[in-house]
């Protein structure tokens, strides 16, 4: 039998959870084409209300992965970050990205300079440019156009 990555998304519209698991599928496909053994749990709710962020990717072992992103979120931007946690999985599952509490570890070395994380500066250089690829690929939209849509859609 052949091994399959396993993704289940929660929580918000029914329209959201389409989406977020189309994104996902793209951004496996554009960093990660080979990998069939990642299982990614994502829950879409007020996460930016309570946890002060849009999105969070916790890496919890052996290629298993819990996502929180934003519901309150427009169309555009829940694309968007929806992009960025993925690239933090492609990080984790590549080993580019380590942690040995209390540290991190960057491509096998500890990094302890919290003003600027590389691996978060690689997350924000990658989000647009996915983001985009992937709406001028599997939807109808300019990306003028949904920017202006509503989270719903």
């Amino acid at each position: 039998m052949l091994a399959t990555n396993c993704i289940e998304v929660t929580g918000g519209f029914a329209a959201q959870r389409d989406r977020v698991l189309e994104v996902i599928t793209f951004c496996i496909d554009e960093m990660m084409p080979r990998k069939r053994t990642l299982d990614i749990e994502v829950k879409l709710w007020n996460c930016e209300k309570h946890e002060k962020a849009l999105g969070q990717c916790l890496f919890v072992g052996d290629n298993v992965f819990q996502i929180d992103i934003d519901n309150k979120q427009d169309l555009y931007n829940l694309i968007v970050t929806t992009c960025h946690e993925m690239v933090h999985v492609k990080q984790y599952s590549r080993r580019e990205l380590t942690e040995k509490y209390p540290l991190s570890f960057w491509h096998g070395k500890p990094y302890t300079d919290g003003r600027c994380y590389p691996w978060e500066l690689e997350a924000w250089d990658m989000q647009r440019p996915l983001a985009h690829k992937y709406i001028k690929t599997y939807t109808d939209w300019s990306i003028r156009d949904i920017k202006v849509l509503d989270k719903r859609s």
